[in-house]
């Protein structure tokens, strides 16, 4: 067999693995975003002030950001499928409380929670491919990482708006947790 054909024969069952980290690198940006689609009608509906609305919004990024470093030292020492399945875990709890929040304490605690889940998303599915492709492989797959991922954001603005108004914050955030 060629050396090509050895390595897509060993690459069969690694790129379903990698699909899903992606997919886990694209919530990340879908809730990044959300925020902006979801809040503003929340705000009017509970009469938050635009500083509430602020902080809500800005706990998922606080989080994430003190998540980066641990998040890859996390990556590179219990392996990304660990430490990316309960980094969604912890996602999903925090898309929960969002849904399910009655107060704007609920609704914080639910972006904070998203913001630590969803931080060892891009160095997980980066460390994934460094140790399972072949090294003149890694930058196809980060190409392929970092556009798919980002397409998160693009369908957090009107594919997310249109699910709010059609079901409702308390479906759409229990159908993505």
């Amino acid at each position: 067999m060629s050396e090509r054909g050895a390595m897509i024969s060993n690459n069969k069952g690694k790129i379903p693995i990698y699909c899903l980290l992606v997919s886990a690198y694209f919530f990340s940006y879908f809730f990044r975003v959300s925020a902006s689609v979801s809040l503003p009608a929340i705000s009017t509906e509970w009469g938050m002030s635009a500083s509430l609305v602020g902080f809500i919004s800005s706990l998922y990024f606080y989080a994430y950001a003190f998540m980066q470093p641990i998040s890859g030292a996390l990556n590179d020492r219990f392996g990304p499928l660990r430490i990316v399945s309960l980094g969604m875990l912890t996602t999903g709890i925090g898309a929960l409380l969002f849904g399910f929040a009655s107060n704007p304490t609920m609704l914080g605690v639910g972006r904070l929670l998203t913001g630590f889940g969803l931080a060892p998303m891009l160095s997980g599915v980066l460390v994934y491919q460094s140790h399972s492709f072949h090294r003149d492989k890694y930058s196809f797959f980060s190409g392929i990482t970092y556009t798919l991922g980002n397409f998160g954001a693009v369908i957090s603005v009107a594919p997310l708006a249109f699910a709010l108004d059609e079901f409702g914050r308390r479906n759409v955030f229990v159908f993505l947790a």
